[in-house]
């Protein structure tokens, strides 16, 4: 930067990471502002709570994990309305978690079988060659595969289920038929 006639500490007002500990830590060691991405955070959080293996409602959670941020907003001066007072009844908020839990398991299920069959036609030649068959039909003798999400690639997981439910026909077919294996 000092090449291009540039002072970091006069010219660099602000900069942004993704969270990682590398960006935390050139946020401390520089001169100007350092915020964390939002975007970041929130796809973390998401992740988190869709990939999170199975646990039961009373196992200890970890709050501690630097993989999240989260960033308040709002004047602080204010009290916040959903928090409930000392000695104030929980025991609607605790269903609602625990309603809240189980939506997320349910997720957790629907997108591990998801995964668990497109990985079934991605790891088999002869059985993405059924599946194509059955596609072929529908979409005007064109394939089209399926998408397996990445955790780490945002919107992955809205393209696989956009593209599951898109030939869920077609696999429905595939997955009733004589030469593929039923344990999936």
């Amino acid at each position: 930067m000092m090449e291009f006639g540039l002072d970091p500490e006069k010219h660099i007002v602000g900069t942004s990471g993704d969270g990682a500990s590398a960006m935390v830590s050139f946020g401390s060691m520089i001169a100007s502002e350092y915020v964390q991405c939002s975007d970041h955070g929130i796809h973390l959080g998401v992740t988190k709570v869709l990939y999170l293996k199975k646990q039961s409602a009373d196992a200890p959670v970890d709050d501690d994990d630097d993989d999240v941020f989260f960033v308040e907003c709002g004047n602080e001066d204010e009290p916040d309305e959903d928090v409930p007072d000392a000695g104030e009844d929980t025991e609607s908020d605790d269903e609602e978690e625990a309603d809240s839990l189980q939506m997320v398991f349910a997720y957790q299920s629907t997108i591990t079988k998801l995964r668990k069959i497109v990985s079934l036609f991605h790891r088999s030649l002869v059985k993405n060659e059924i599946l194509q068959k059955f596609v072929k039909r529908m979409n005007n003798w064109r394939e089209l595969k399926l998408k397996l999400d990445s955790k780490t690639r945002w919107g992955s997981l809205h393209d696989a289920c956009e593209r599951f439910l898109k030939l869920l026909g077609p696999v429905k077919e595939a997955l009733n038929h004589r030469e593929i294996d039923k344990t999936y």
